[in-house]
């Protein structure tokens, strides 16, 4: 198992910043709560290109969630996929998306962390 970049932020660490920055009124849009998602989206992202882009062409329309760590579940719904990472992976510690093409870019799904819109 490899270990976890030193940069990239845990869901533990998402929630209680979040939390901090709802609690100070720097909710969504203020430039710290955008910083902190744009520090997630960065990990998603390169969790994905990592381990889950290889997937798109063997497991395309499925979902696949990945740890920290580069272990990955996937399944042919969201559903199915977000509950098994949510139980092995910890909430928020995984990327979820589906693996599917857009033009260049993956679908990217950020349901595993509540909205605040």
């Amino acid at each position: 198992m490899e270990s976890l970049p030193s940069t990239w932020i845990t869901g533990e660490e998402f929630a209680l910043e979040r939390r901090r920055l709802l609690e100070t009124g720097q909710g969504f849009p203020s430039p710290a709560y955008l910083e902190l998602r744009a520090r997630l989206a960065e990990r998603d992202d390169s969790l994905f290109e990592r381990f889950g882009r290889p997937f798109v062409t063997s497991h395309g329309d499925q979902w696949i969630a990945i740890s920290l760590h580069g272990e990955t579940i996937i399944r042919p719904t969201g559903s199915d996929a977000m509950r098994l990472a949510r139980e092995r992976f910890g909430e928020g510690n995984f990327a979820f998306r589906k693996l599917n093409e857009i033009g260049a870019e993956p679908y990217r799904a950020l349901g595993h962390l509540r909205r605040e819109m």
